[in-house]
């Protein structure tokens, strides 16, 4: 805080110096107490998901809703509420995926997962990996109906990674804003796993949260 001192028409003399910095430092001590009387109680901690050990790296993601905490590995998802209590645990194991969102997959190799909240649209927003250094690879994007994660989701969309079939696509990365969900990955041969290049992958968000129609995708490498 900065005091300021109204310019005085006379000269100051030694006892009035000293009373005008007492009143600032008084005023300081004041808000101060003010601010900690009103300050947002310490946040609080609890364990998300740990690691299992079945897969390695777990590449370890997640992120916070209103009411919700989700978190993915490459081997789990989680979801709790704000003050710790688990909700769901479910496998994304190929072999054994017991989420809802990728049962109808038919137990894709699922990794490189991402999970993020959008808090404008009030939607959680995951992509991942499939079948990779496959010419089945793909990019799949899910989306949340609501703010509610252990509620419905929209059905997933399932985005080649090369229309081509030459080439997987590794490490997508999630982002988004007001009008689009957008993916990026590197492009590896399926011959010899050298990199070809990279791709963005750019999708309609309000189409992509609206289940009717199809999705409009543009394709950038």
């Amino acid at each position: 805080m900065t005091c300021f001192v109204p310019r005085p028409h006379g000269r100051l003399n030694l006892p009035t110096i000293v009373l005008i910095l007492f009143a600032c430092c008084l005023s300081v001590t004041v808000q101060k107490g003010a601010l900690a009387a009103t300050a947002a109680p310490a946040a609080t901690t609890f364990p998300a998901l740990g690691d299992d050990q079945s897969i390695i790296p777990p590449d370890t993601m997640g992120a916070v809703g209103p009411n919700h905490v989700m978190t993915v590995l490459n081997s789990q998802v989680r979801i709790q509420s704000r003050t710790g209590a688990v909700l769901n645990t479910f496998t994304m194991s190929s072999s054994a995926t017991t989420w809802p969102l990728l049962v109808p997959l038919d137990k894709p190799d699922v990794s490189d997962p991402h999970l993020l909240y959008d808090p404008y649209g009030g939607r959680w927003i995951f992509s991942a990996m499939i079948n990779a250094e496959t010419a089945s690879s793909a990019i799949v994007v899910g989306v949340s109906q609501g703010s509610d994660p252990t509620a419905a989701w929209n059905p997933l969309l399932v985005i080649p990674a090369d229309s081509k079939g030459l080439n997987w696509a590794d490490f997508p990365t999630l982002g988004f804003n007001k009008n689009w969900v957008v993916v990026a990955a590197n492009l590896y041969a399926n011959s010899n796993n050298s990199l070809q290049g990279a791709e963005v992958i750019a999708i309609d968000k309000a189409k992509l949260y609206d289940t009717s129609g199809t999705v409009p995708v543009t394709y950038t490498s």
